[in-house]
């Protein structure tokens, strides 16, 4: 698989020379998403639950109904309103699989969540990790690691549906 970080290297080396464009380098990318999107989360849950949770802990402190909660995650509506790359797009989707995973909300049936395994990004790349093992591995014979893939796609098809909406000239 190819990871978003070279793939947006090779759209830019294709499409900046010939549109003159610019795109926001990804570290920057990254923390604008990392930033506003928590805050949002926040916002989103203490609005709709009448809380008054200042970060991410707290909030997971007080969920209860993981379905309910993961619904509330998957409300949420970003637009990159100058597409580009689609690179903003990718970061976001990230950061919300990262959330998700913080708050132990990513479900891989109605009522069971991905609770053992902490996510995190690095280097535009999600990681995937049991609390106790080095970054997981892609095993295609192993249940396991079926488990894990077919939750992440699930979740990153709902959240690329109904979450994420680019516009662009071109």
């Amino acid at each position: 698989m190819i990871n978003a970080s070279v793939l947006r290297l090779i759209f830019e080396k294709l499409n900046n020379y010939k549109d003159a464009s610019f795109f926001t380098p990804s570290f920057i990318s990254m923390y604008i998403c990392r930033e506003t999107i928590r805050r949002v989360v926040i916002h989103q849950y203490n609005q709709i639950k009448g809380w008054n949770c200042q970060d991410i802990q707290q909030l997971y402190e007080k969920l209860e109904n993981k379905k309910v909660a993961n619904n509330i995650i998957n409300s949420l509506e970003i637009c990159d309103p100058a597409v580009g790359t689609g690179y903003f797009l990718v970061s976001a989707l990230n950061e919300i699989i990262v959330i998700g995973s913080e708050l132990k909300i990513l479900l891989y049936t109605k009522d069971k969540t991905l609770s053992n395994y902490q996510i995190e990004i690095n280097n535009d790349e999600l990681i995937i990790c049991d609390h106790n093992m080095p970054p997981f591995e892609y095993q295609p014979k192993n249940p396991e690691t079926q488990r894990i893939q077919k939750t992440l796609a699930y979740e990153k098809q709902t959240i690329i549906e109904n979450c994420l909406f680019g516009v662009d000239i071109n």
